[in-house]
């Protein structure tokens, strides 16, 4: 947001500096010291009959009041009658050598302070002659660009400048900062009250963005009420189906049967189990006890239990790291890690790698790498969504209920971390599987 800011405080300012320049470089080219008097007192005559007129009818108080507003421009004026006595102010004797004529317009008169541009009239006023000079330095000529009054302009812009750039920017920062808590799993999260109070665009905005995160509040938690109320009414069967199979193979003897039945019951029971957890994890119930753990020695605790449960299969784990020491919750660490080197055994051909190291960032990197037959690229961003197989082949026997990688991904998360998987050749035509989890050490 900061950078949209200076973005539109840059441009309205380059914009407004912009016209004012060139407003600026039209009015100095046009009253340039050439031309100076014919554009800026093209009447000059005018103002010398009304000073005439002033010093005639109020004196010499009348004749100053009359040519006070030429100095506020820089430019002074003196009256003489047709001798060259003065009425009023006495032009300066350097002034005066340098008329040899009337009328007369001089141009760069060098004087002891600086250079000057000179204008003397003859008038006749009631029969009567009159000489009439100007005199203005060449600073006056283009008082625009004076210090005092650039300074005055260009600070008004830059406050419009940065008053608009705040009437635009600050309500789109509030309406960022929910929607970060939005995505960041605060669905209750809102746009801030004054936002939504406004009756223009930006209120409009904010208030959309509240019926969307209500709507989307609401069918997310419906989802997770029925995924928890689901598991938990479903545990109850099953555990007096797990004591009526006991019971029936004390009074039958057909253990093949029953032991068929207390799988599949064992099966259910895992996944209800797993279903619990990835409700916790997705409603954020899950409270997170930290301590320092080596990593490394983590993993190999895992892959151990994991290569017995598929030694049978002749697939071996095989750990690669030295100790990486971070700050985690090793139970939910460790179901993480369970489930994503499992998975990766399940569709192995006959080895899986797991590599621990520091990354590039100094953030603990976990690889976990299998010969398997890859994924499809269009499902590598799917394969962590609950329930979803890339292959519908993969049935729940040889793929799992397809929970175990979103557990994953939330227990990741929820430790401020990231997963990601890839194909070892790129297009998951048979090279294998790379499934990559960034952690922050501390």
């Amino acid at each position: 947001m900061r950078s949209l800011f200076f973005k539109v405080f840059a441009l309205i300012l380059f914009s407004a500096v912009a016209l004012f320049t060139a407003a600026a470089a039209f009015f100095y080219f046009d009253h340039d010291h050439h031309d100076f008097f014919e554009h800026d007192y093209e009447d000059a005559y005018e103002l010398a009959e009304e000073a005439v007129e002033a010093w005639r009818e109020d004196g010499l108080e009348g004749l100053e009041s009359e040519i006070r507003g030429l100095r506020r421009h820089g430019v002074r004026a003196f009256l003489m009658d047709a001798d060259g006595r003065a009425i009023g102010r006495r032009l300066p004797r350097a002034l005066r050598a340098r008329i040899t004529r009337y009328p007369q317009t001089i141009e760069d008169v060098e004087t002891s302070r600086g250079i000057v541009a000179l204008r003397a009239l003859r008038l006749d006023v009631d029969g009567r002659l009159y000489h009439f000079v100007l005199a203005a330095r060449p600073e006056a000529r283009a008082p625009f660009f004076s210090g005092g009054r650039l300074l005055l302009p260009l600070t008004v812009i830059a406050l419009a400048s940065l008053l608009i750039s705040l009437l635009i920017t600050r309500p789109l920062g509030g309406l960022k900062a929910a929607t970060a808590r939005f995505s960041g799993g605060n669905l209750s999260a809102r746009a801030p009250a004054a936002l939504t109070g406004r009756n223009d665009a930006f209120g409009e905005l904010a208030r959309e963005f509240d019926r969307m995160s209500e709507r989307i509040e609401k069918l997310v938690g419906g989802h997770r009420r029925l995924l928890r109320d689901v598991s938990h009414e479903l545990r109850s069967p099953l555990s007096r189906m797990q004591v009526a199979a006991t019971l029936l193979e004390d009074k039958s003897g057909a253990a093949g049967e029953v032991e068929r039945i207390q799988t599949e019951i064992r099966r259910l029971d895992e996944m209800i189990a797993q279903l619990l957890s990835l409700t916790r994890l997705q409603a954020g119930a899950q409270v997170l006890e930290r301590a320092e753990l080596d990593l490394a020695e983590l993993l190999r605790r895992v892959a151990r239990d994991a290569a017995y449960e598929f030694a049978a299969q002749n697939k071996r784990v095989e750990v690669r790291g030295g100790a990486l020491r971070i700050r985690a919750d090793a139970a939910s660490l460790r179901s993480a890690f369970e489930n994503v080197i499992r998975n990766a055994l399940r569709y192995a051909k006959s080895s899986v790698e797991v590599e621990a190291r520091a990354g590039v960032r100094g953030e603990a990197e976990v690889q976990i790498r299998d010969d398997g037959p890859g994924v499809p690229r269009a499902e590598l961003r799917r394969i962590f969504d609950a329930f979803h197989r890339p292959d519908p082949s993969r049935s729940a026997a040889s793929g799992g209920a397809g929970i175990g990688l979103a557990i994953a991904k939330g227990a990741v998360e929820a430790h401020r971390g990231s997963i990601f998987a890839d194909n070892l050749d790129g297009d998951g035509g048979g090279g294998g599987l790379v499934v990559t989890v960034r952690l922050p050490r501390g």
